[in-house]
């Protein structure tokens, strides 16, 4: 029993440092200029190095009583900088004794944008996330009648993260849901997530482990808590009900929500972080014939968004012409000016036809993310000065891994008579949602005359419906 019990305390997760984020282990200390510090160090700078470019490492270093096993995980949406510089002020504070757990063998540490443990004993083959540190960072609850709602809001939502964030390679997802008020203003409020693993993890293992944290939340958190976190070693979740979330410093949605003030991130909508969608398709844009253009290439292009440039509204905000030479002087296809709007023949309906669907080919397959549109239509189709088709618009877009195929929306986007059965009534996704899209376009392109305009001997009717009698 004496030997049970020995074995439990020297396993058991390091006790918390007294209100505080520090974790500090009971059992055993170690004495400076030891073989123990000489291998922390050397595994410190490795999970620093292996953080600052993947945002999360795990190791091992030396052999016997000294050997140490560490992980580090920084917040996902962190600059990868920004990641290893906290790191090591953090390992700074522990190798000169400055901490409140010097000395210890077995120590945890939590920040809101960092976490560090190591240890003299193997937590790492287990996967286990102990200790766990609890934050309620909004005291406030919901109201009465908007509570119930309110956890299930909280619940979908990082029940959905847990799921994004366990199939992607970085092990990390973000993302937001509306949460609708039933007070008298009848507001509809935003609630933010975000759900992270250590890269290390197996899908199963990272999802599971987020499926614990999750199950315990409102238990460790509070029913109808308005912000909080439970953060782990190997892994971590956090719900806000106010952009402040994602505004802390280094944090890329920041930047891009502060440059450019005409895109808005719909959080939810998003399955990759802005800046891994940035990075592939800059490396993609490398070998393809499709280009990525930065902000101020726009901006210069289209004579800083002036309103003498725009061709019309789309979904996400206005549509420029001209603004870079080479792509296209644009002008919609079935445009309504009746000048522009020339008759088509057979063969150049054919090359439209064939230019749409090898550009929805290389969306759902041949990117290296696979994206949904979900807004295809006539008005979303440019033709250049040779008729040549180019798909616009993709303020509606989903972004899928490559892995993923379909996903259930939480709200509907998108312009109806367009929309498949499907999506229209239980909002799923797919590439079928694009392909639907594109039979319609198809129908319209062939008959000259849009779906909602159709007229047949005087009468008023649906394309589709005529099609389908």
């Amino acid at each position: 029993m004496l030997a049970a019990l020995l074995i439990l305390l020297l396993s058991s997760p390091p006790s918390p440092a007294a209100g505080d984020r520090w974790f500090c282990g009971n059992a055993t200390t170690y004495t400076p200029n030891s073989a123990y510090t000489s291998n922390r160090d050397s595994l410190a700078a490795s999970l620093i190095a292996g953080a600052t470019k993947l945002h999360s490492a795990t190791g091992a270093a030396g052999a016997g009583a000294d050997r140490v096993y560490g992980a580090v995980l920084c917040r996902g949406d962190t600059a990868a900088a920004d990641c290893g510089g906290r790191l090591r002020e953090a390992f700074a504070g522990i190798v000169n004794g400055t901490s409140v757990c010097a000395l210890r063998r077995d120590v945890a540490l939590y920040d809101e944008l960092y976490h560090l443990r190591f240890s003299d004993h193997d937590f790492l083959s287990a996967f286990s996330n102990s200790p766990e540190w609890v934050d309620v960072t909004n005291l406030n609850t919901a109201p009465a009648a908007d509570a119930e709602r309110f956890e299930e809001v909280v619940g979908e939502l990082l029940g959905s993260l847990a799921d994004a964030a366990a199939r992607r390679p970085e092990r990390y997802a973000a993302g937001d849901a509306p949460w609708p008020s039933r007070e008298r203003d009848r507001t509809v409020r935003t609630v933010y997530g975000l759900a992270q693993c250590t890269r290390d993890m197996p899908p199963e293992r990272c999802r599971s482990c987020l499926d614990g944290v999750v199950a315990e939340r409102r238990r460790k958190i509070g029913g109808g808590t308005m912000g909080g976190a439970i953060h782990g070693v190997r892994c971590s979740l956090r719900y806000e009900t106010d952009t402040q979330f994602f505004t802390t410093p280094g944090n890329y949605m920041q930047e891009l929500m502060k440059d450019v003030h005409l895109v808005k991130i719909n959080l939810m909508e998003q399955t990759t972080d802005m800046d891994e969608v940035m990075r592939l398709w800059k490396i993609e844009d490398a070998g393809s014939e499709f280009s990525l253009y930065d902000f101020s290439q726009l901006a210069d292009a289209t004579d800083n968004f002036s309103a003498n440039n725009i061709l019309g509204e789309g979904g996400f905000g206005p549509v420029y012409k001209d603004f870079i030479d080479e792509i296209y002087r644009g002008c919609f296809l079935m445009d309504k000016n009746p000048i522009r709007r020339t008759s088509l023949n057979w063969k150049t309906r054919r090359k439209i036809v064939e230019g749409i669907a090898q550009g929805l080919l290389y969306l759902h397959k041949h990117s290296r993310l696979r994206i949904i549109h979900r807004d295809l239509k006539a008005s979303n189709i440019l033709l250049d000065s040779e008729l040549n088709p180019k798909i616009s618009d993709f303020g509606m877009a989903r972004i899928f891994p490559s892995d993923a195929s379909r996903a259930k929306a939480s709200r509907l986007v998108g312009t109806f008579g367009y929309m498949a059965p499907e999506y229209a009534s239980e909002g799923l996704i797919s590439i079928k949602s694009d392909v639907f899209s594109f039979g319609v376009l198809l129908l319209e392109i062939m008959s000259g005359t849009r779906s909602a305009g159709f007229q047949h001997y005087g009468e008023f009717q649906n394309l589709l419906e005529y099609v389908s009698n």
